[in-house]
Parts: C-alpha cells; sequence; structure tokens
C-alpha cells in the first residue's frame, strides 16, 4: 500500500510540473482511468475559459475519449498487461493421439511378446490354474487341516457321490445338494468346469457364498439331461482354500438285476418226482423275460 501510495504521488507531481495549475480527480489516479487521465492533454493557462471547464467536468466523471497513451509517462505498474499466451510443447504425447494402438501377430496383450514375457504369461497362467494365491494351508491352534473341506448330503443325508439312477435319454433330471463346511475354519470353494466329455449333460448353478464359517451350508441345483444310452462315472471339481475337491458323479441306466434269496438252491428230491421253488427276485428296472 505504501508503495502505491509513493507511485501516486509522483504520478500527481509529474502531472502538475507539466500543467501548472491544472486540476483533476486525484481519485482516479493508480486505476484503469488513469491511462486516459495521463495521457490526456490538460489546457494551457491562456485558452478560453468555458473549454477549461468542460474538460475539467470530463476529467471528473470519468467520461474520457479513447486516445493513445504514451507508457513512457506512466508506472510500470499501471501499464496494461498484454494477454498471456501460454508455451505450446514441443511434441504431443500419447494421450495426444487418436490413433488406436497397432495389435500385430494376432496378441491381445498389444503386440508381439518377447521369449521372456511368453514364459512370464505362461508361468502366470499355470500357477492361476494350479490354484496359486488362492489355496492356502488351513492352521487352527497348531494343527493344519487335511481331509474333505465341504461335505455333500441330500436330503440331511451325508452322501459320497451323486447318483442319477435308472436314467433315460431326453428327460430331464434335477438334484438338489448341500454341501456343509467341514473345515476347522472359514472356508469357502468355486466351482470349476465339468470335463469335456460330459459337460453337454449338466448344468450346475449356485450363488456363491463367501467365506462360510465351521458348520455352513451352500446348495448347489444340479440339472441333469442325457443325451446317450449310457454310464457316467465323472466328478464335479471344487477348488477350496484349503486345496482341491472332487464330488464324484455317476448316472446309471436301466439294468436287469436278478438275486436269490439263498446263496444255494437246494432240490431235495428222488428219482420219478418233480419239485417247483420261486426263489428269483428281479430287482432291475428293466424287464426280463
Amino acid at each position: 500500500e505504501g508503495w502505491r501510495m509513493t507511485q501516486k504521488d509522483r504520478l500527481i507531481e509529474k502531472v502538475l510540473s507539466k500543467n501548472p495549475g491544472a486540476s483533476f480527480n486525484s481519485s482516479l489516479v493508480g486505476s484503469r482511468t488513469l491511462n486516459d487521465t495521463a495521457s490526456f492533454q490538460l489546457p494551457a493557462a491562456d485558452e478560453p475559459r468555458e473549454r477549461v471547464e468542460r474538460l475539467n467536468s470530463m476529467i471528473d466523471t470519468a467520461d474520457m475519449p479513447n486516445v493513445e497513451v504514451d507508457a513512457s509517462d506512466l508506472p510500470a505498474a499501471t501499464i496494461p498487461k498484454k494477454a498471456e499466451v501460454h508455451a505450446v510443447p514441443e511434441f504431443t504425447g500419447i494421450w495426444d493421439d487418436a490413433k488406436p494402438v497397432a495389435v500385430t501377430g494376432g496378441s491381445k496383450w498389444g503386440g508381439n511378446l518377447s521369449n521372456l514375457e511368453q514364459k512370464y504369461l505362461a508361468d502366470a497362467m499355470s500357477r492361476k490354474k494350479a490354484g496359486h494365491g488362492w489355496i492356502e494351508p488351513q492352521v487352527v491352534w497348531g494343527r493344519t487341516f487335511t481331509g474333505t473341506a465341504f461335505v455333500p448330503s441330500e436330503k440331511a443325508r451325508d452322501v459320497t457321490a451323486i447318483e442319477f439312477k435308472d436314467f433315460e435319454p431326453g428327460k430331464v433330471y434335477k438334484r438338489k445338494v448341500t454341501l456343509t463346511n467341514a473345515s476347522n475354519s472359514f472356508n469357502t470353494f468355486k466351482l470349476l468346469a465339468l470335463p469335456d466329455v460330459v459337460k453337454d449333460f449338466f448344468d450346475i448353478s449356485y450363488t456363491h457364498p463367501g467365506a462360510l464359517a465351521p458348520g455352513l451350508t451352500c446348495d448347489l441345483k444340479i440339472k441333469f439331461e442325457p443325451k446317450i444310452n449310457e454310464d457316467i462315472e465323472e466328478y464335479i471339481p471344487l477348488l477350496c482354500q484349503t486345496g482341491p475337491q472332487n464330488i464324484t458323479l455317476r448316472c446309471l441306466t436301466k439294468k436287469v438285476s436278478v438275486e436269490t434269496r439263498t446263496p444255494e438252491v437246494e432240490l431235495d428230491v428222488i428219482m420219478g418226482e418233480a419239485l417247483t421253488r420261486r426263489d428269483f427276485l428281479f430287482l432291475g428296472s428293466l424287464g426280463l423275460r
């Protein structure tokens, strides 16, 4: 503020030294109107009184004409600045380039990979397929859990395999299997792809449960639609945090089953006698003559 007042006083003295006896509105000194005030030619002492009064009134009301300003008569702080022009970069960045990135060699990774990059990619894919980063040992109270992490059950009864008996091609069969966390701590799983030979026959749906506490369950809904009349003996692959697990999947066609009440059939007769006994049981679903 002190500097501005000093510059203002200097400018007033300079104007009065060039035009002694002149009067003007000093409150405009230091503002933008100062450019017109300093550049306006004040009247000489011998000019008519009417002209002097008219010019003074124009100065007081800041209604000044657009005249050129001599910058040498003004302090540097009051000279209007030109419009700033920002520097233009010498080169454009890759983000300014609208052209898409060229992909050569048919690789979705953005170009041809070197031998080292291909090796790293293959190792990463193998680790992912093997469950690296997902499988971890479950240690509770110093003991590492080993065994079946999720026990399958149907209708509140534990089962060792999921079976579809006496199926017929073209029909649709549905089962609901419950998996119970039998490990010692929180555990979870994800369903892997079925083997290629049977994946077209099954449709398995479930809601991913997240981390399950011991004893909690998750339901699997299995839809079986056979296309051929052949027995199927496969498995449902699961990847648990404690390791991979397979649930046996068994599908059996209709068959003939013949059994007897006793392991041996005895006919106690003598020559000339006839004896008839019915000791055979037909337990299969397929008829027999």
